[in-house]
């Protein structure tokens, strides 16, 4: 089986002190369109939204397909980058045990300064361990992360752009 690292990037003309405090802001994820709902279960240790801190997002996959994960926060260095690693993830619309099959290495969010803003770097790493179809299926998976990730940082810029 091979592993599939989702990377986008994007230049945003805001600091990273700003993107990141949405980015992190794990209780408001969900104004995005991509994301249906978001929760902070645990707070962090020092900063709510860090370190140590358990989120749960709802990505709604292909635009249809409703998907929560459960995530924790592993590394918080604002307003640079953070890491989170999926714990769980489950469909929606059923009893599926969707993370069954799937190991996931880790994501992170990375934001570097560069002239006039900032360049917004998010990837995240899986393996889809179901015989046969593990290639394939991390291949759409990878596809519509690509496609979820942009999407919300293209989201991002227009709202921080626009003040």
């Amino acid at each position: 089986m091979n592993k599939h690292t989702i990377d986008v990037a994007l230049r945003i003309d805001s600091s990273p002190d700003s993107v990141y405090a949405i980015l992190s802001d794990h209780a408001h994820l969900d104004v995005f369109r991509e994301l249906s709902d978001s929760l902070l279960l645990r707070p962090g240790a020092l900063d709510p939204n860090g370190l140590g801190a358990e989120r749960q997002v709802v990505i709604n996959m292909f635009g249809w397909l409703p998907i929560r994960f459960t995530e924790d926060i592993t590394l918080a260095e604002p307003p640079n980058e953070f890491h989170y690693l999926i714990s769980k993830a489950r469909v929606m619309a059923g009893p599926v045990p969707l993370w069954a099959g799937v190991k996931h290495y880790g994501g992170q969010v990375k934001l570097a300064p560069v002239a006039g803003g900032c360049r917004a770097q998010w990837t995240s790493t899986i393996e889809v361990r179901i015989p046969l179809l593990g290639d394939r299926l991390g291949g759409i998976i990878k596809k519509e992360g690509e496609r979820i990730f942009l999407s919300v940082l293209e989201q991002l810029k227009t709202r921080v752009e626009r003040g």
